[in-house]
């Protein structure tokens, strides 16, 4: 049995997309990390279409026609040659965006939940003896007051 066998062929072929399917991930682009690997997982995916299409298309060719199904093998390895590495740096284009639009969304959250983090009310006001009582507007603000007196006398 020769290894270049229609089936040994396919079965290599197919062990080798398993290999590069490692590089990219399902879960989608969340941050320029995930960029750089589903993008470049695409971008080597298409280059590796690209150069075992020259070499495989011409033997798939050649056994299912014989002499004319080499030469139509070889232009299909050819115009595969061209058209997978582009198809990758659309792929690894696409990413990018994805990627810029994952961090704009991010960003805009965080000052989103910042600006539910403001206060509602000010602190709450702690006496000497340490005890938590009910929240009383009028001492919290006599202690907000207080707080920012003494801060500006230790400027001085």
């Amino acid at each position: 049995m020769n290894v270049f066998d229609l089936p040994n062929l396919r079965y290599v072929r197919r062990i080798l997309m398993l290999l590069l399917c490692f590089l990219q991930d399902s879960k989608g682009v969340e941050d320029f990390g995930d960029v750089i690997r589903d993008g470049g997982g695409a971008l080597a995916k298409g280059i590796f279409r690209g150069v075992t299409g020259i070499l495989t298309k011409p033997i798939e060719g050649a056994k299912s026609s014989g002499v004319e199904g080499f030469v139509q093998g070889v232009g299909k390895g050819i115009i595969g040659a061209a058209a997978q590495p582009v198809s990758g740096v659309l792929d690894l284009l696409s990413k990018t965006t994805e990627g810029a639009n994952a961090v704009k969304m991010k960003i805009s959250s965080a000052i989103m939940a910042e600006e539910q983090l403001l206060r509602k009310r000010l602190p709450r006001a702690i006496g000497g003896d340490s005890l938590l009582y009910p929240y009383d507007e009028h001492k919290a603000t006599g202690q907000v007051i207080s707080f920012f007196f003494s801060a500006s006398l230790n400027l001085l």
